[in-house]
């Protein structure tokens, strides 16, 4: 059974065909389907994140009326001691090295407390806080500041250490 030439040019004309209509009509049908199912799942993913924003805006602001009524502000001279420092170490460009917890002295009629902490910056910046720590802060009385350099030995740098305690009389 001999393929005639004419049946040959049918044949290969209509491969040619079913070649064409794909390429033109059938493939871009597909690719708009793919795309299709990616904006879905998209629009999908899009919804949830919008409900998972609104619930965590509604748990923020539960959040925010848990902590307004506990009344949070002045729990206790550590941890104003700690704002305060945290403040004036962002204002006046030192760091807290560390921060210890106080010693407690109970004498006969007196509760002295002694905090111990270590500060790392320039010198008259170092003294400035030294001075509004005793003068303008009400924590107390700085009863020792000692100076030290520490040599980094890494990268070969000195830096100024002011180990500072601060005694509070209850």
């Amino acid at each position: 059974m001999k393929l005639s030439k004419n049946n040959k040019y049918l044949l290969l004309g209509f491969l040619l065909l079913l070649f064409s209509s794909y390429y033109f009509a059938v493939r871009k049908t597909l690719d708009l389907k793919k795309k299709l199912h990616v904006i879905q799942d998209e629009q999908k993913n899009f919804e949830s994140a919008h409900l998972q924003f609104s619930q965590l805006l509604e748990k923020e602001r539960n959040l925010d009326r848990e902590l307004a009524n506990m009344n949070l502000d002045n729990t206790s001279l550590q941890n104003n001691l700690l704002k305060f420092l945290n403040a004036q170490g962002i204002k006046n460009e030192f760091a807290i090295k560390e921060f210890n917890a106080p010693h407690i002295a109970i004498d006969a009629n007196s509760e002295t407390t002694t905090y111990m902490f270590v500060l790392e910056g320039g010198y008259l910046t170092l003294l400035t806080v030294i001075h509004k720590l005793e003068n303008h802060g009400g924590f107390g009385n700085v009863s020792h500041v000692g100076f030290e350099k520490i040599k980094n030995f890494s990268n070969n740098t000195f830096s100024l250490q002011a180990i500072i305690y601060l005694e509070s009389v209850q």
